[in-house]
């Protein structure tokens, strides 16, 4: 039998801005600066709870042509308010599409291919575990970053507590670096989500079976949008508690599971 084609998914809908900074967050996001590891200069930002509450870190990446604080300001004020720390990341391949400046494209002048932006993930990875060498750390993707978190998390990086995947991208440009590739070999909790509509695709419900048949944690939400702009009532039109309450749950289940932290 020839093998089933790859297909690309493209984001089902365009985001709106994102809205103001809440008061639960102490400051406005701070600036971080660090190079990966070909030596492209990467921007981050940090949005710090009034009170930490939870140990673990979130480190979150974009979808295409998005960039951090576009696409995640409503949802790192969100995990602001539980309690967590929020880092967010500009990678190579992004743009305005969220009403933000991708920081790192600009300096650059050019968005590059997504698996491109794959050492960008590392090199936060690392600047972040430098930055916080005792905290477990979460990271998240969105479309596009959602398969390459998924590589990362297979890499087995130190501190890795789990990983949130929203709507992972498959085939087309990421044929040499989708994420299914490697996610039989990830060791610790996975959630993976995607809207209900996107689940008339047939690589995605392949895709879903074989992170279930792994043991990761599939969730279909509904109503949804595309990536992790389901997180975010504005994008989505329509309350998206359930949504909240399935990472909510993921999130303070991490908080009990054994992890080797010296590695």
């Amino acid at each position: 039998m020839g093998r089933t084609p790859q297909v690309w998914l493209w984001p089902l809908w365009i985001a709106v801005l994102a809205g103001p900074a809440l008061a639960d967050t102490a400051d406005s996001p701070q600036e971080h600066r660090f190079t990966a590891g070909d030596g492209v200069q990467l921007f981050g930002y940090l949005y710090s709870p009034v009170q930490l509450r939870h140990q673990e870190l979130i480190l979150c990446f974009h979808q295409a042509r998005g960039d951090g604080r576009g696409e995640y300001a409503p949802i790192a004020h969100h995990l602001n308010r539980e309690g967590y720390e929020v880092f967010v990341v500009d990678q190579r391949s992004g743009g305005r599409q969220f009403g933000g400046i991708n920081q790192t494209v600009e300096q650059l002048g050019v968005s590059s291919g997504y698996c491109e932006a794959y050492p960008d993930l590392e090199a936060a990875y690392a600047y972040v575990h430098a930055l916080r060498p005792h905290r477990p750390l979460v990271i998240v993707g969105s479309s596009y970053s959602a398969a390459l978190v998924l590589r990362l998390a297979a890499a087995r990086p130190p501190m890795l507590a789990g990983v949130l995947s929203f709507s992972p991208a498959t085939g087309g440009p990421l044929t040499k670096c989708s994420g299914e590739e490697l996610s039989g070999a990830i060791e610790v909790p996975v959630f993976v989500a995607r809207p209900q509509q996107e689940m008339r695709y047939d690589a995605v419900k392949r895709q879903m079976r074989l992170f279930r048949q792994q043991g990761h944690q599939v969730f279909v939400a509904n109503p949804a949008v595309h990536g992790a702009s389901m997180l975010v009532e504005s994008r989505v039109e329509a309350k998206v508690d359930s949504t909240w309450s399935a990472v909510r749950l993921f999130l303070r289940k991490l908080e009990d599971q054994p992890r080797d932290r010296g590695r």
